[in-house]
């Protein structure tokens, strides 16, 4: 039963059409890659991404593809595909953007349109997922540059940015944006020779970050010719603004990673999955998990499929979802999600996921019967 709960296992997620309003559409979104993703308890949030086959044809944006210029909704329950109709000034640079959730607002920052490096941004858009309104944030300060593939987090009330690329010059820059007063600021970096531990990272593009609150992680990237490892890490000291290398502890005889960019990350609890990316030559179906105490490296599962320019994110409760992306080598993309728990789930959510597999069409049967038969106002709210 495609329902039934697995562990540390990928599982296909079928996308179901609309019962209640419109039993023969089945409204998913195209094939794309480049996009990001966000993840809530609810639902799957997909922004922007690319696809090189859908060159000269119009959407309802008015704009011209090949970029997706669209906002979708996935309930993660009902498995329902929304495209959300939204108003205010949405970026037009959305492919490799960034993105992160603040509360109930989906910030997007920078990103490229097409040919990609002439037209990319270093602007900062935030949609109200409630009233679905985008508005663009002035910023002061020092920006950063128009750069995309970087990444972002969010240390308290400031958000870190690290590299990207303009696509001729690779950043090693990191700047931070003060969310209470929207002021960016360079964090100025010692450039004399320090000691081997303090060095540097080389600038790069479609790696990604995480942080425990007081160091930024960087995991991967590279460049058009180069990709990075994973045999050590580059570790922002947020405290200090310095730069640490830390050696990592590898997985038995398996070793490391393989060196990759353009690959999705995650973190749960003390620990940070990286999945699928791309060599310059060879795609990635591989699940990692790294331990941020021991820097301990272990094999954790794998894709179907290789894929690379996808996107992840997990829910509270470490249920992983991947989707879209590039299967095979700059052709092929995908509109596949994919979810892998990465821990078990409690006692509530199997007997909820088990519930939602058994009862056809449960969602049409309203709040008040789905709360009258017991289920809880939380799982409720997930539907109704």
């Amino acid at each position: 039963m495609e329902d039934e709960v697995k562990y540390f296992t990928f599982e296909l997620v079928t996308a179901k059409a609309d019962e209640q309003n419109d039993p023969e559409f089945l409204q998913h979104p195209d094939d794309r890659s480049g996009h990001r993703i966000i993840v809530t308890n609810n639902n799957l949030y997909s922004i922007g991404g690319y696809n090189p086959h859908y060159w000269g044809r119009e959407n309802d944006e008015f704009t011209i593809y090949p970029i997706f210029r669209e906002l979708w909704k996935f309930n993660l329950t009902t498995r329902i595909w929304m495209k959300l109709k939204t108003s205010g000034e949405m970026p037009v640079e959305l492919a490799s953007h960034a993105a992160l959730l603040l509360g109930n607002n989906l910030l997007v920052h920078g990103g490229t349109g097409t040919p990609f490096g002439y037209s990319s941004s270093n602007q900062l858009y935030a949609c109200n997922l409630r009233t679905l309104q985008w508005v663009n944030i002035q910023c002061n300060g020092t920006l950063p540059g128009e750069v995309y593939g970087h990444s972002l987090t969010v240390v308290g009330k400031y958000i870190y940015m690290f590299g990207g690329t303009t696509g001729f010059e690779y950043s090693d820059d990191v700047h931070k944006l003060d969310l209470e007063t929207f002021i960016w600021e360079r964090i100025p970096i010692d450039d004399r020779k320090p000691p081997d531990n303090r060095r540097r990272p080389k600038g790069r593009y479609r790696h990604e970050a995480v942080t425990d609150g007081e160091k930024v992680f960087i995991f991967g990237g590279g460049r058009a010719y180069a990709t990075y490892g994973f045999e050590e890490l580059d570790v922002f000291n947020i405290k200090e603004n310095v730069w640490e290398k830390h050696t990592c502890q590898p997985a038995g005889s398996i070793g490391f990673p393989k060196p990759r960019r353009c690959h999705s990350c995650v973190r749960y609890k003390n620990n940070v999955f990286i999945c699928g990316g791309y060599n310059g030559a060879e795609p990635f179906n591989d699940l990692w998990k790294m331990n941020l105490t021991t820097y301990q490296w272990s094999k954790f599962s794998q894709l179907p499929n290789p894929v690379y320019f996808h996107s992840a994110d997990v829910t509270v409760d470490g249920c992983m979802y991947i989707f879209g992306g590039v299967n095979v080598i700059d052709t092929e993309r995908n509109a596949d999600i994919y979810r892998i728990w990465l821990h078990p789930p409690t006692l509530k959510e199997q007997c909820w996921i088990r519930f939602t597999s058994l009862v056809e069409d449960f969602a049409l049967l309203g709040r008040d019967v789905l709360l009258e038969i017991g289920i809880p106002e939380d799982l409720v709210s997930r539907v109704c």
